[in-house]
């Protein structure tokens, strides 16, 4: 929910500031009027779900089956310490795009980047595996992480179609602008990513991209850890009794 209310009130800010509806890259938050805004935001909605990757593993970790046999048991085993481990590093992937804005740190910025769809993406097919493994239903999970590998094909073609119409063209545009001259930017003017179509169209596959894996994890952590919740206090109860 942290998230999710820093990319509204980024975009409202956003769209205040004049800036075109169609559409911001989600790194664009990190400059302009809602800068400070999206850091700390985002920082904090990182921070907070790093217990949470660990709940959920307890949360399967209490269904894991004994009669699986000798193969399927260490993949089970395997697939759930992947659970917290690629969840944490989807935190810190998290931080270290809030903390360095593309205008001043890119390298840093599209490292953070980059890591954070690979370690979101095997965290969802390590939880879809397990959930293969339970008997549960796996193909949601599964189809959306499909999904998600989709936009994210589609956001990476865009953004070469837009760089090769750049390089045919007279106006290099640069990472830098979004710090030097923000308005411009954000309005798609001259050196500005946003001047090209295929920019914008990339940031609706990025935002298809991260939409999707938010609201997937959203939901399968909701419905697990509710769960386990309810029969962890069932269970003190019947021992306090």
């Amino acid at each position: 929910m942290t998230a999710l209310l820093t990319w509204v009130v980024s975009y409202i800010l956003w769209l205040q500031q004049g800036c075109i509806a169609f559409l911001p890259c989600v790194s664009d938050f990190a400059a302009g009027r809602s800068a400070d805004l999206f850091m700390w935001g985002m920082t904090c909605a990182a921070i907070l779900l790093v217990p949470t990757w660990f709940d959920y593993y307890n949360a399967l970790k209490v269904k894991s089956q004994s009669d699986l046999g000798h193969c399927k048991a260490c993949l089970q085993d395997m697939f759930l310490m992947a659970l917290p481990f690629f969840g944490t590093i989807s935190s810190l992937c998290i931080i270290g795009v809030a903390l360095n804005p593309w205008g001043r740190r890119l390298v840093l910025h599209l490292l953070s980047a980059g890591c954070l769809f690979w370690a979101g993406g095997v965290f969802l097919a390590a939880d879809a595996a397990l959930s293969y493994l339970h008997d549960r239903s796996f193909k949601y999970v599964l189809g959306l992480t499909g999904f998600g590998f989709c936009a994210l094909v589609l956001m990476v073609m865009f953004i070469a179609l837009g760089f090769k119409d750049e390089v045919s063209g007279d106006d290099d545009p640069s990472f830098s602008m979004i710090e030097d001259n923000f308005v411009g930017y954000c309005t798609g003017g001259v050196g500005s990513f946003h001047m090209n179509p295929n920019f914008n169209i990339a940031a609706a596959f990025e935002w298809i991209l991260l939409l999707t894996g938010s609201i997937t994890c959203c939901v399968r952590l909701h419905a697990e850890l509710s769960q386990w919740t309810k029969q962890t206090f069932q269970h003190h109860q019947g021992s306090l009794l």
